[in-house]
């Protein structure tokens, strides 16, 4: 059976909000799974990024890489 990856990205300018971001990944692996995919791997990577305001603030941006297996890519 074939491999698929499927991305999820969250990005904040202050704090992720777990409960919120929790549901939206939660919600992604149902409909998955609700197709029939079946979860291989979930990893995931955190990068920062500098604003160019004279405060210095920047953002952040969480990935998640989702690889499951299935008979034909899923659209979420």
């Amino acid at each position: 059976m074939p491999i698929f990856v499927q991305l999820v990205t969250f990005q904040t300018d202050t704090t992720f909000d777990m409960r919120k971001d929790s549901k939206t990944m939660n919600e992604v692996l149902t409909k998955l799974q609700a197709n029939g995919a079946k979860i291989m791997n979930i990893t995931s990577s955190i990068a920062g990024k500098t604003g160019g305001s004279a405060f210095g603030l920047g953002s952040a941006i969480a990935l998640y890489v989702i690889t499951y297996e299935a008979n034909k890519e899923i659209t979420v």
